[in-house]
C-alpha cells in the first residue's frame, strides 16, 4: 500500500487480494504480477538492500530529533538461540553477556554479582587468585566472602544443566586449586564454552594464516564473535580497560573480512562493514569504505544516507564540520577520489 502524501510503501509478504501481488525471483527481479500497479511493476527490477541499510531508510522518515534518540541494538534471530555444544554451559561476554545451558532455549538468570564473577574470569582464563576476585567484585570492601558467591553460582550452573559431580575433590564450573600463594579460580573449559576464547583462538589462527584462503577462514570464524561490547549493560570499573580494545579489535576484524571479500562478494563485504559501524560508530573510515561501496554497487541514495549519518556523527560528538572529511565524501561522490 502507497502514501500519496509521502510517497512511502509498505511491502506485506504473502497474497493481498485488495491490493497487487508480485512473485520476486532470486535476483530481485518482478516475474509475475497481479493487482492495480501490474502494468507498472511488471518486469521491475527491486533493490536489495541490507538491514543496516533500511535501518538508515527507516530514520530518514522520522522527525531529526527521533532520528537522532534511536539506539541499535544486535538484531534478534526469528529463533531463539539454543546452544548445542559439547560444554554444558555457553557463556558470551561479547555483547551483553549471557549464559545458555546445552538444549535450553531460554538463557539462565543470574545476578549482577553473578554475572561479574564469570565475566572477571573469562578475562583471566588461566585463573585468578582470591584477592584478585574478591578486588574486582567489591573493590571497596574486600572482606566479602568470595566462597559463597562462587556456591552459589555453581549452584545456579548445576541445576540448570543436572551436571552430577563425580569428582568430590573438583568443583564443577569453576575450578580452584591451592597454591603455596593461596587459592587460584579458573572457569572449566571442559564444561564452559566462551565465545571470547573463540575469537581469541581465531585470532591467533589468523596471525598464523600465510595463504588468503587460510586467513578468510580465520576471519569468518572471529567474525561470529563479534556481537558487541564486552559485557554490554554491565557497569563495574574494572571493565573499563578491557571494553574499548575489544570493541577495536572487533571492528578491525569484520573491516580486515570485508576487505577480503570486496570483489568476490560485496554484499557480504557491506554487511561486514556495517557491523564494524555499529561496533565503532565514531571510526570515519568505515563510513567512507561503506559509501565507496554503496557506491560501486549503484547505491547512491543509500551512499547519501550514510554520508548523512556520519555528519550526524561528528556534529553528536560535538565536531565541527571537517574540511578534509567534506573533500573525502565530495572525491567520493565525483569519482575522483585519487584527485
Amino acid at each position: 500500500m502507497t502514501s500519496s502524501t509521502t510517497g512511502v510503501a509498505a511491502l506485506l509478504l504473502g497474497d493481498w487480494p485488495c491490493g497487487t501481488t508480485c512473485d520476486i525471483s532470486v535476483d530481485h527481479q518482478v516475474v509475475k504480477v497481479e493487482g492495480q500497479l501490474a502494468d507498472a511493476l511488471s518486469g521491475a527490477g527491486l533493490f536489495h538492500i541490507t538491514e543496516g541499510e533500511a535501518a538508515a531508510h527507516l530514520r530518514e522518515l522520522l522527525p531529526e530529533e527521533e532520528s537522532a534518540a534511536i539506539v541499535e541494538e544486535p538484531s534478534q534471530g526469528a529463533e531463539p538461540e539454543v546452544w548445542a555444544g559439547p560444554q554444558l554451559v555457553r557463556l558470551s561476554v561479547l555483547g551483553p553477556p549471557t549464559v545458555h545451558a546445552r538444549g535450553r532455549s531460554n538463557p539462565l538468570e543470574l545476578g549482577w554479582l553473578q554475572l561479574n564473577t564469570l565475566v572477571y574470569l573469562a578475562l583471566h582464563p588461566a585463573g585468578v587468585t582470591r584477592d584478585q576476585l574478591t578486588t574486582a567484585l567489591w573493590p571497596e570492601d574486600t572482606g566479602k566472602d568470595v566462597h559463597n558467591t562462587l556456591r552459589h553460582l555453581r549452584n545456579a550452573l548445576v541445576t540448570a544443566t543436572g551436571y552430577e559431580n563425580r569428582d568430590r575433590k573438583r568443583a564443577p564450573f569453576i575450578n580452584a586449586s591451592t597454591t603455596q600463594e593461596g587459592a587460584t579460580y579458573r572457569i572449566d573449559p571442559a564444561l564452559v564454552s566462551i565465545d571470547l576464547w573463540d575469537y581469541q583462538a581465531a585470532l591467533e589462527e589468523l596471525k598464523a594464516a600465510s595463504e588468503p584462503g587460510a586467513k578468510l577462514s580465520a576471519l569468518m570464524k572471529a567474525a561470529e564473535s563479534c556481537n558487541g561490547e564486552l559485557a554490554h549493560g554491565l557497569e563495574t570499573e574494572w571493565l573499563d580497560e578491557h571494553r574499548y580494545p575489544l570493541t577495536r579489535s572487533q571492528s578491525d576484524v569484520l573491516s580486515q573480512l570485508a576487505e577480503l571479500c570486496r570483489d568476490n562478494d560485496p554484499e557480504q563485504a557491506l554487511i561486514a562493514l556495517e557491523r564494524a559501524r555499529a561496533l565503532d560508530p565514531d571510526t570515519e573510515e568505515t563510513y567512507l569504505r561503506i559509501i565507496r561501496l554503496q557506491l560501486s554497487l549503484g547505491r547512491r541514495d543509500d551512499a547519501r544516507r550514510t554520508a548523512k549519518l556520519l555528519r550526524q556523527r561528528q556534529t553528536g560528538l560535538g565536531i565541527a564540520s571537517n574540511s578534509r572529511t567534506e573533500r573525502a565524501l565530495t572525491a567520493l561522490f565525483t569519482g575522483n577520489e585519487d584527485a
